[in-house]
């Protein structure tokens, strides 16, 4: 189901739908010109525009500081990913400490033949480590899909909305071993997780989303989003 949390201020750091760039430099100005992600112009979610990435090495925006997600101070992660479905492919959404651990993605990965869509969660608190974890929901199917985590102190939340049309295909929750401390999740990346290569390519990024609800005392905004009132869906089974 959908669970709509309304009128909650939130520090919203990331809120980007590739709209406003004119062209490749200026998206590479905002998230890293490092990665192999380019500005699609004519394909989006919805029409528009969005990030066209062959996969393997990583775009990414780092933030000032690592967020600390509590029970009370969850962080949501949130993107869509456009996906053709050819085989053999390693293409993600992630989220990591600017320490580089702890470690998380969500998206393809061609660990299992016929089992093409998990979730990735490495060295979280308490030694939470289960790796790349398959969501059960088969092969790659091709659409515009919806992936989000939401992490809280006690657990991590990701589902998935396949073709993005308000139905939860899959949620799992992975309760953590202990509680974050100085290290927590401060850099977004797209590309393959870890910036491996896909051998069956990548595909499209847009509607990229970070939050924290509700606003810490203390928020340094990157410029592509803004602090105020909002609605934030949590997908939850």
């Amino acid at each position: 189901m959908t669970l709509t949390i309304a009128a909650v201020h939130a520090g919203i750091y990331i809120n980007d739908d590739f709209e406003s760039y004119a062209n490749t430099a200026e998206m590479q100005a905002v998230w890293g010109a490092t990665g192999a992600g380019t500005l699609s112009t004519t394909f989006g979610y919805g029409g528009g525009q969005s990030m066209q990435h062959p996969a393997g090495a990583v775009n990414s925006i780092s933030l000032a500081a690592d967020l600390i997600p509590t029970d009370a101070q969850p962080v949501v992660l949130r993107g869509k990913i456009y996906d053709d479905a050819v085989p053999n492919k390693r293409f993600t959404i992630g989220m990591r400490s600017l320490s580089t651990f702890p470690l998380f993605e969500m998206g393809r990965y061609n660990s299992v033949l016929g089992e093409d869509y998990y979730a990735r969660i490495t060295t979280f608190p308490g030694g939470t480590s289960p790796g790349y974890v398959p969501l059960g929901l088969g092969g790659g199917k091709v659409g515009w899909h919806t992936f989000e985590a939401v992490f809280t102190g006690s657990d991590i939340t990701v589902s998935v909305d396949l073709y993005s049309d308000d139905t939860i295909d899959a949620s799992q929750v992975w309760a953590l071993g202990g509680a974050y401390t100085t290290l927590g999740l401060g850099q977004v990346r797209l590309g393959g997780p870890s910036g491996l290569s896909s051998a069956g390519g990548g595909g499209y990024y847009d509607d990229i989303y970070l939050a924290q609800i509700p606003e810490p005392a203390s928020i340094v905004l990157l410029g592509l989003g803004a602090i105020g009132i909002y609605r934030v869906r949590r997908l939850v089974s």
